[in-house]
């Protein structure tokens, strides 16, 4: 997991804007509080970065990685409707929503 780790710190990161209303951005922001409040029960899906390199399947419960997570509030605040399994987002999907 070394490797993944260095990875992990090196990657691009990106900022997308997205226009939603009013409801949804306080719904997000609810959730995001929500989570906040109980952070020590979440955790890095870092083995969902692997294995969607292989198309496989994984939802863990209380476990995201990045685009995960944005797409999980997202699709929480009925903001988008997403076209794929939450074990699929990548960050390019959450591009095509801007």
């Amino acid at each position: 997991m070394k490797y993944l780790d260095q990875l992990i710190k090196e990657a691009t990161r990106v900022i997308y804007r997205l226009n939603v209303s009013e409801h949804a951005y306080e719904s997000m922001r609810k959730s995001i509080h929500t989570l906040d409040n109980r952070k020590e029960d979440y955790r890095y899906n870092r083995l969902g970065l692997i294995v969607i390199l292989f198309n496989i399947p994984l939802n863990r419960e209380n476990a995201f990685y990045c685009s995960q997570f944005v797409a999980v509030v997202l699709q929480q605040s009925e903001s988008v409707e997403l076209n794929k399994s939450l074990a699929f987002i990548k960050p390019h999907d959450l591009e095509r929503l801007t």
